[in-house]
């Protein structure tokens, strides 16, 4: 019995540690949590299922996660954009929805403009980070056109 009990503790220790690292990581111009840029949307749902329709995309986790098909109006197989506005997602430097502008500058090193940060280039993979009365509000990762 003890030993059931402690491999129960020690999947559930490994679930939880996958969650809140890889799980929930932002890669500036390549992924939100477990999905990334260019990834089949078959992949997508083998690892999150299918999601729920919403608006033209794809919600997951409730709708802190959005995954978009689409590529100039036509639908595609790939992931085309990542979208998020829940501040559980994070970057390794610890940027989220809710961190301020001043922070995205300092640790991430990316230029800001009036109402976004922005990696990238166009036809290139970015991120732009939203902002709000000086705060992140919407995190973007996409193919920049």
């Amino acid at each position: 019995m003890v030993a059931v009990l402690l491999g129960f503790v020690v999947a559930t220790n490994a679930a939880i540690a996958r969650g809140s690292s890889q799980g929930r990581l932002i890669v500036l111009d390549r992924s939100i949590g477990r999905v990334h840029l260019g990834e089949s949307r078959g992949d997508v749902e083998k690892s999150l299922g299918q999601g729920t329709l919403s608006h033209g995309w794809v919600s997951y986790f409730g709708g802190r996660l959005l995954v978009d098909y689409v590529y100039k109006v036509r639908k595609t197989k790939h992931v085309q954009a990542l979208v998020t506005g829940w501040s559980g997602f994070r970057t390794h430097s610890g940027i989220h929805a809710g961190s301020t502008g001043q922070d995205v500058r300092r640790r991430l090193q990316i230029p800001c403009g009036r109402g976004s940060c922005t990696s990238g280039a166009p036809g290139k993979p970015s991120t732009i980070l939203f902002t709000r009365h000086a705060k992140v509000v919407r995190v973007e990762v996409l193919y920049l056109s």
